[in-house]
């Protein structure tokens, strides 16, 4: 009898394990992460840009839904990305009523591509608040400093201006608000969302001292009408001087929504081509050209070495700046010579005047 009880005990124990390794096997296949409805409270108390989805119906979702969830039923979940996600690494939180369609939406998300879904069953057993009201959306603010009198002047161009509305105004602080040369200010421009979606931000700085500079963003708008920012990374304006024994060369570029342009040894500014562009950048990325920032050396009476000068702004509104006699930054070899290269087969195109358009 005791070894009959003993074996339906270890049968039991041996049953259970295989149950949690098979359990362990599925979860580790899902393109999802299940967690429960206490860690998702916790995460949708972080200021992190994630996002709820119910993947009930929308005559569900109207009867009361979690503060701040938006509505992609289950059935409209296909082989697409949905409109209302349009960040493939942002977090996305999934419910429905019990658990099952939520599953089913998040293992379909994650088979698209995104990265951070997470599923957390249904409001049967869920103990927060419900609401019937629609999120509200969430703006974002860009801040740029600059001074009356030659400092730059800030606009605003979208690629899609149906996902995003730009506001532009000039925080003086409390005690002024009116034009005076010199009087320094902060333009605040205010990007607030229309409807889901993804487009390019391009924002424009202008003086007649400083010249011009171009910032680039990556904008998604989410359902909730959420505006996330992220900075893209490219040259936006290049002054690059060398000279030495068999080498000599000037090269300024910069960077406008429509394209590059870029002069040769002071000679007519021409358009150059995007690639070349992006190789140029792959270049400052690997030989970290950035950290070059400040060199500015000089060796007296040398005669064997050449001179340089590089100024260099991304559109994330990073800047460097270094120069030097005979005397040299890390990996400033390789790093001007694959440069030179890539400017040296590079497709420069005159730019067309009025005067070049023909006549109709």
């Amino acid at each position: 009898m005791k070894n009959r009880l003993f074996m339906i005990i270890l049968l039991s124990i041996c049953a259970l394990m295989t149950a949690c390794r098979e359990q362990k096997t599925a979860d580790a296949g899902l393109m999802y992460t299940p967690i429960d409805q206490d860690t998702a409270r916790e995460m949708m108390e972080k200021d992190d840009g994630h996002i709820i989805v119910d993947v009930r119906s929308r005559e569900e979702y109207d009867t009361g839904h979690i503060p701040g969830a938006i509505p992609i039923p289950n059935e409209n979940i296909g082989s697409d990305m949905p409109e209302a996600l349009p960040d493939p690494e942002q977090t996305i939180l999934v419910y429905c009523r019990s658990g099952n369609r939520s599953r089913q939406a998040a293992e379909k998300l994650g088979q698209m591509g995104y990265t951070n879904v997470y599923e957390f069953g249904g409001v049967l057993t869920w103990k927060g608040a419900l609401t019937t009201d629609a999120p509200s959306s969430t703006p974002a603010v860009l801040s740029f400093s600059s001074f009356d009198g030659g400092g730059y002047e800030y606009t605003v161009d979208m690629e899609n201006p149906d996902i995003l509305a730009a506001e532009t105004i000039r925080d003086y602080g409390e005690n002024r608000n009116e034009l005076e040369d010199g009087a320094t200010y902060r333009a605040i421009i205010t990007l607030t969302g229309l409807r889901p979606g993804r487009t390019i931000v391009h924002v424009h700085a202008d003086s007649p001292i400083a010249g011009h500079s171009e910032r680039l963003y990556t904008a998604m708008v989410d359902g909730t009408l959420r505006v996330t920012l992220k900075s893209q990374r490219k040259i936006s304006s290049l002054f690059l001087f060398r000279k030495g024994k068999n080498v000599h060369y000037t090269y300024r570029i910069h960077y406008l929504q429509d394209g590059y342009y870029a002069t040769v040894n002071d000679g007519e500014e021409q358009r150059m081509d995007t690639a070349s562009a992006d190789a140029l950048m792959e270049a400052v990325e690997e030989y970290d050209v950035m950290s070059w920032d400040g060199f500015h050396e000089t060796k007296a009476y040398a005669r064997k070495g050449e001179s340089f000068w590089i100024e260099l702004t991304l559109t994330d509104g990073t800047h460097m700046q270094a120069r030097g006699d005979d005397a040299y930054p890390e990996h400033y070899l390789p790093a001007m010579n694959a440069m030179h290269d890539i400017l040296t087969y590079a497709s420069f195109t005159p730019v067309m005047s009025m005067d070049d358009v023909p006549d109709t």
